[in-house]
């Protein structure tokens, strides 16, 4: 029944395996595997099952989702703005939409949610200007509150964590999605490369398996979080000298040879080891 998902609502890790409980429109059942994947989300309740902690920072701001329709074609484009409470973008979605992710501080949220249409597009549009031109037909809104999460490990006994289930990561450098995938790939990559080795033994849940994955993804997490962090830090320093220094920064990102070129690299995780799905190569 597609319009009620089942859920998990247990989970047994095992030596030899691992059970979870489904359920569904009131009824419970029974599945097993050799291995679970943890994908749902920063306040994954499949993490807190199979034993996993999680360290959270809050942020004190709330993200303002929704979608409208711009004078100018995006195009394809997304647009971001830095300012004083939080970045503001506007990404493209279907028919001609740009979908927003409006980042305020929680002391304005409520306030900025109550406003009617007119009144919070005439706000939108003077915080993020006219490069679209004139902002029109904004959809529903909705928020959420913002924090860094961030899993305690990334491995349990036949459970692998993978996505925001690993990561919460704030917005502003719109890098989550991308860190997600770079899991997902990882993860296939260490199954294919287990099997290959011993098709006779393969076991996608082995602790080995588990620990090489972790390993991998280590080091592309830890710089993620620490450069997604330290960006939102920064332009949230109102101090002069801070604000001075953000301003240099920025003119020598537009201004320095290839600076731009190594930024686009790491964030997109091109650089250090790539998994084979990351470069288009087929696992087998």
């Amino acid at each position: 029944d597609m319009l009620c998902p089942a859920s998990i609502v247990a989970a047994s890790p095992g030596t030899d395996g691992v059970t979870v409980t489904l359920e569904q429109n009131g009824k419970q059942e029974a599945i097993a595997g050799k291995l679970l994947v943890a994908a749902d989300g920063a306040n994954s309740a499949v993490r807190e099952m199979v034993g996993i902690g999680v360290s959270r920072v809050p942020y004190e701001q709330r993200a303002i989702v929704g979608n409208l329709l711009p004078q100018r074609a995006i195009r394809n484009r997304a647009f971001e703005r830095f300012t004083e409470d939080g970045p503001l973008a506007m990404l493209p979605v279907a028919a001609g939409r740009a979908g927003l992710v409006w980042v305020v501080s929680e002391r304005v949220a409520e306030r900025i949610l109550a406003l009617e249409d007119a009144a919070f597009l005439s706000e939108l549009q003077q915080t993020f200007g006219h490069r679209l031109g004139e902002l029109t037909r904004v959809g529903t809104r909705s928020s959420y509150p913002l924090s860094l999460s961030k899993a305690i490990r990334l491995t349990a006994q036949r459970s692998v964590l993978v996505g925001n289930s690993a990561h919460g990561l704030h917005p502003a450098a719109a890098q989550g999605f991308n860190l997600g995938l770079r899991d997902v790939a990882a993860l296939a990559d260490c199954i294919a490369d287990a099997r290959d080795e011993n098709p006779a033994a393969f076991d996608p849940g082995a602790p080995e398996l588990l620990a090489r994955y972790a390993e991998w993804r280590r080091a592309d997490q830890q710089k993620l979080v620490r450069f997604t962090d330290g960006l939102v830090r920064l332009f949230g320093d109102p101090r002069p000298p801070i604000a001075a220094l953000r301003g240099a920064g920025m003119l020598a990102f537009d201004l320095v040879p290839g600076v731009r070129k190594v930024f686009a690299r790491h964030t997109m995780g091109l650089a250090g080891r790539l998994p084979r799905l990351s470069r288009g190569v087929p696992l087998t």
